[in-house]
């Protein structure tokens, strides 16, 4: 490869290092998708304060029967919920270690690895301030917040009403277990996440350095890493929907009959919302780097062609096989995360007695 050992011997940013700045794409989808669910969305009308969402009375002596009903279906979304998270955590720790270890191994020289662990490092504080920052700020003394209020991103799924069904009705066990899945989700989520992005950016960073004819083993390499990394976040976005899908389903038992079909179709709306800046997320992980890759294995195809004799025409590169299937693949990696969330509507219908 002609970029070995010379690669990284200029500028810190010089050599296609700048292209670093690719990490911003996702980090941008991250912030969308926060902003979405921060208070600016109400006053955006993305989201209405659900004030009377009329929940099962447990001290009613007709509904009786119903809380016992209820009870049952929450003890089950509860059970779905925790393994839905349990898998992403364990996804997250397989596409973490995929991550970070392209990560420790794509740098070629001192100047790389400064600008890809310095990159990797300043994610991490980005994301985690984004993820602990006000918590950080309430122990500092630094916010102030009414009691009655949360920064649960469950606040938006109607007034209290997790905190009426699972902490009160199922009792505070239960709603602490939900606090701590999220915080335990979105911050495997978060590390994982990071090293793809990083992973990915680099890989763009290398195909800038290719161009000779003997470049061509290393682009494939490039195009089979940058697949895998497509697909590995493919799985972890799909996780993520999933354990969404499940724990906004936790008070539907709970909710008074004549608008459980309501509330059912807004908890759908908000996890296609997460899943439309997922789908953005991992479009601008491969998108960027195969476009640069494209146009890498088009100067090594012209390199390779301007050293062949006249005498001896180059014969054309031959088409891939399977080259459809490849790309059929990438197209419903990319869709992913919004398929994630019919399929495990679909799980969860319960067949008729």
């Amino acid at each position: 490869m002609a970029t070995g050992t010379a690669a990284g011997t200029g500028k810190l940013f010089d050599e296609g290092r700048w292209l670093v700045v690719l990490v911003l794409l996702p980090v941008f989808c991250f912030k969308l998708w926060s902003t979405m669910t921060s208070d600016c969305a109400i006053a955006w009308g993305i989201f209405a304060p659900l004030l009377n969402v009329t929940l099962i009375e447990p001290g009613a002596a007709t509904a009786t029967k119903s809380m016992e009903t209820a009870l049952v279906g929450a003890a089950a979304n509860r059970l779905y919920s925790v393994a839905s998270t349990t898998l992403l955590v364990f996804v997250s720790i397989g596409v973490g270690a995929y991550g970070w270890r392209s990560v420790w191994r794509s740098p070629k020289s001192r100047l790389d690895r400064r600008v890809v662990w310095g990159l990797g490092a300043a994610l991490l504080v980005i994301v985690l301030h984004a993820l602990d920052g006000n918590w950080v700020l309430e122990e500092l003394g630094l916010l102030a917040r009414p009691p009655d209020q949360s920064d649960q991103v469950y606040r938006f799924l109607g007034n209290h009403v997790f905190d009426r069904a699972i902490g009160k009705i199922v009792g505070g066990g239960a709603l602490t277990l939900l606090k701590g899945q999220l915080v335990i989700g979105n911050h495997a989520v978060a590390l994982a996440a990071i090293s793809v992005v990083v992973s990915s950016a680099f890989i763009a960073v290398r195909a800038t350095r290719l161009g000779t004819a003997a470049d061509g083993p290393a682009a494939a390499e490039f195009k089979n890493q940058l697949d895998l990394t497509l697909m590995i976040a493919a799985m972890l976005l799909v996780a993520g929907v999933i354990d969404t899908k499940q724990w906004t389903a936790l008070p539907v038992p709970f909710i008074a009959e004549e608008m459980r079909t309501a509330y059912a179709a807004m908890i759908n709306g908000f996890v296609a919302l997460e899943s439309v800046c997922f789908v953005g997320v991992l479009v601008s992980i491969f998108l960027p780097s195969a476009l640069l890759l494209e146009r890498a294995r088009g100067r090594i195809r012209q390199a390779r062609s301007g050293g062949v004799e006249a005498v001896s025409p180059p014969a054309p590169e031959a088409k891939p096989e399977g080259l459809a299937f490849a790309d059929l693949i990438r197209v419903v990696a990319l869709l992913a995360p919004v398929l994630a969330g019919p399929i495990a509507t679909f799980v969860n219908i319960k067949l008729p007695a």
